[in-house]
């Protein structure tokens, strides 16, 4: 009977044993696999104030990984995984799916930091004086800031090498300073009260005293066209791109220059170089220039404002760039020639007696050659005459036609013509056609010794298109009307508020008139005068010069200008 017990509970034993091992796997079977959490850093060393992304890589779920700190006053994390170091310590960042955790360990340190991580300078020379070259004042940032009353701790690793010490300076003031005391290396480490470090390394040279050659080898990305050069541009080389500082071309992609400074004609000071690299067009010398530079690691950086690269010239140096970039590429500045066909009308204020002539390039100058206006009152003549050429200007005086140069005019603006004056560049503006042709139409009037200019009857269209639209009036105030602000007979026409125009009559002996574009308003800001340059300003004080040039009948001018305003 016991034997038959013990064989019964041996086979409930298995039975149950068997049973069990099927619900384990059945349970593997239905909660599939586990869920896994991969984090991009598990441990992470921030400053206050700093931030960093924490991200999560998840297997084996779609749920979205909930973000926590341990100690949310030190490290704060959102939803995201953004982490925001707020004070010093240390906090553990989990990310959670279920039953799932990754843990990243923050800690937040104090921090110091130094403006520079190397200096060079240069070991002193007994009656020599060499500037800031010897020293240098750098600066240290403490994070978190010091208490008051606390200082750093600064040594050097060779004091016979370089100090920091407190420097007196010209003005009688006195700064913190790396000082050079010897050829060789040392290392400045400065260190917080709360144990933070910064170090900066320091080379001192002995000064070269012969003349220096540096090196510049270039490969580019893309190719240069042939009309491009590559200068050296900075405080060595007159900014550039100037004579004698072209890389040479060694094919499309690589250039490659040698320049010697003798620092014992521009002085040592200028050791402590700057410079860039400029890609200009060689004939337009450098019209649109686009630089590649910037302190802190080469950048694609295209404009002048770009930032200098810093380099301490002392010895025979080459330095190789790959991989430079120049963003644009000036337009080939090679033009065909244009057949400019102008036609010039000379108002005169009191008769000329003899023949009227053009002189300039088109004839080189040579008085028998030029061509003679005609006329049919001795006052107005008229003259149309070719020129073919690259050029956007056109040098030229009005002459007798003689040998004799006492009588002849010239012009600055081609406004107030003088006699004996500088040779008057006459812009060829207009469209140029499909057959590179273009029609110039001048007037110019010279006051040639009348007592009264002739009076003339100027019908004026000045057409106005704003880059914004106006949703105000808008008036024409100045000479034309005894600047009369606000005046209904002055105001402009517009359909769509964009586009302003209006047309009035003039009678003056003058050539221009002092005018400006207001809102009716002397107190109000829309009040719109032109610089120097050209340039509409709003709420200038500068009045427009409205030139009074234009196509002549008899007394009659007609006169059309079009502007546009950046509002």
């Amino acid at each position: 009977m016991k034997k038959l017990l013990t064989l019964l509970l041996v086979v409930v034993l298995s039975m149950t044993a068997f049973i069990g091992c099927k619900d384990e796997e059945t349970s593997s079977t239905s909660e599939g696999p586990a869920v896994e959490i991969t984090l991009n850093k598990t441990e992470v060393v921030l400053a206050i104030g700093e931030q960093f992304a924490l991200e999560a890589e998840v297997k084996n779920s779609e749920e979205s990984v909930t973000w926590a700190s341990s100690n949310a006053s030190v490290v704060k994390v959102n939803k995201f995984g953004m982490l925001q170091a707020l004070a010093l310590g240390n906090a553990d960042i989990t990310a959670t799916i279920g039953s799932t955790v990754a843990t990243c360990k923050v800690s937040v340190n104090p921090l110091l930091t130094a403006d520079v991580e190397s200096v060079t300078l240069v070991a002193p020379v007994e009656g020599v004086d060499l500037g800031d070259l010897t020293s240098k004042k750098v600066s240290f940032t403490a994070n978190p800031e010091l208490a008051a009353g606390e200082e750093l701790t600064v040594v050097s690793s060779d004091p016979a090498i370089a100090v920091y010490e407190e420097v007196e300076l010209a003005d009688g003031t006195s700064e913190l300073r790396i000082v050079a005391k010897a050829q060789g290396s040392a290392v400045i480490t400065a260190t917080a009260p709360n144990g933070a470090k910064a170090e900066i390394a320091v080379s001192v040279q002995s000064l070269n005293t012969a003349p220096t050659a540096l090196t510049f080898e270039i490969t580019t990305e893309v190719a240069v066209p042939e009309w491009c050069g590559v200068f050296l541009a900075g405080t060595l080389s007159a900014w550039g791109p100037a004579d004698g500082f072209e890389l040479t071309r060694i094919d499309d992609t690589h250039f490659k220059g040698t320049f010697t400074f003798d620092f014992s004609e521009v002085g040592d000071a200028a050791r402590n170089a700057e410079y860039k690299f400029i890609l200009s067009s060689k004939l337009d010398n450098g019209d649109g220039t686009f630089t590649y530079g910037a302190d802190t690691g080469w950048e694609r950086v295209n404009g002048s404002n770009v930032d200098n690269r810093k380099i301490f010239v002392n010895n025979d140096e080459t330095i190789a760039l790959e991989g430079v970039v120049f963003q644009s590429v000036p337009a080939n500045p090679v033009k065909p020639d244009i057949t400019n066909h102008i036609n010039i009308t000379l108002v005169f204020t009191a008769p000329v007696e003899h023949s009227v002539h053009l002189i300039g390039p088109f004839c080189n100058w040579e008085t028998d050659k030029t061509p003679a206006f005609t006329t049919t009152d001795n006052l107005t003549f008229n003259l149309s005459v070719d020129y073919v050429g690259k050029a956007d200007t056109f040098l030229c005086k009005i002459k007798d036609g003689t040998d004799d140069w006492t009588w002849n005019y010239g012009s600055t603006d081609g406004i107030t013509w003088t006699t004996g004056g500088e040779n008057y560049a006459l812009p060829l503006t207009g469209e140029v056609d499909a057959n590179n042709e273009r029609v110039v139409n001048v007037t110019w009037n010279i006051n040639n010794g009348s007592a009264d200019a002739i009076e003339y009857t100027n019908e004026v269209t000045i057409n106005v298109t704003f880059a914004n639209e106006v949703t105000h009036d808008v008036y024409l105030v100045g000479g034309v009307n005894g600047w009369t602000n606000g005046d209904a007979n002055w105001k402009f026409a517009t359909s769509d508020n964009k586009t302003f125009t209006i047309t009035f009559t003039y009678v003056s002996k003058d050539a221009s008139v002092d005018v400006k574009i207001t809102d009716g308003d002397w107190n109000a800001p829309f009040n719109y005068g032109m610089d120097d340059e050209g340039n509409w300003l709003e709420d200038s004080s500068k009045n427009f010069n409205l030139s009074l040039e234009g196509t002549v009948d008899g007394t009659t001018r007609t006169v059309v200008h079009n502007f546009t305003i950046n509002n």
